[in-house]
């Protein structure tokens, strides 16, 4: 028998157990815990925190996994983590130029261990990758256009439709016929 197990076997069934109504009334509370802290938390992450670091620091425990399942159920608050994660991106990649041109936050030259400042900087720029690829990561895309001609004025009206159809994806018989897949 594990500790979870003999824990719950030596507790009252009042509190071992949970009834419809109190999952129910749980889940609605924490609900309206993730309504709550969700603007605070997209500001936390706009200012270049990681969204558990956000949670940690908020004085109300929230469990991440639960928080980001909670985000993912509404495009809207999927939307505004995107966007509030690119935010943060741009601040941690300003805070790369600071650390790398050797200034304090206060803006003081900094004498500080030029290892570790590098090391600073390649995580952040990491970081700021992760959650900003289209600005700051190495994938570039391609968006190709193309354009096809076609003189219709040297076409009968049979192969007109036909071509209209392969262009469609519809399978001609040898008649020129539509084909039934």
């Amino acid at each position: 028998m594990n500790t979870a197990t003999s824990n719950l076997a030596t507790l009252p069934s009042f509190l071992s157990e949970q009834d419809d109504n109190t999952r129910l009334a749980l889940q609605q509370l924490e609900t309206q815990t993730h309504e709550i802290a969700f603007p605070h938390i997209m500001d936390a992450i706009a200012t270049g925190l990681p969204m558990n670091i956000a949670l940690e620091d908020y004085h109300t425990p929230i469990i991440v996994s639960r928080f980001r399942r909670w985000i993912r159920l509404s495009p809207k608050r999927a939307q505004a983590l995107i966007q509030a994660e690119r935010d943060g991106a741009e601040v941690i990649f300003a805070s790369t130029l600071r650390i790398a041109a050797g200034v304090g936050p206060d803006g003081t030259p900094s004498l500080s261990d030029i290892a570790r400042d590098t090391l600073n900087v390649k995580t952040r720029l990491v970081y700021a990758a992760k959650m900003h690829p289209e600005k700051f990561g190495d994938t570039k895309r391609l968006d190709v256009t193309t354009k096809t001609t076609i003189d219709v004025s040297s076409m009968s009206m049979s192969q007109l439709r036909d071509k209209i159809m392969q262009d469609k994806g519809l399978l001609l018989d040898h008649d020129g016929e539509p084909v039934d897949e």
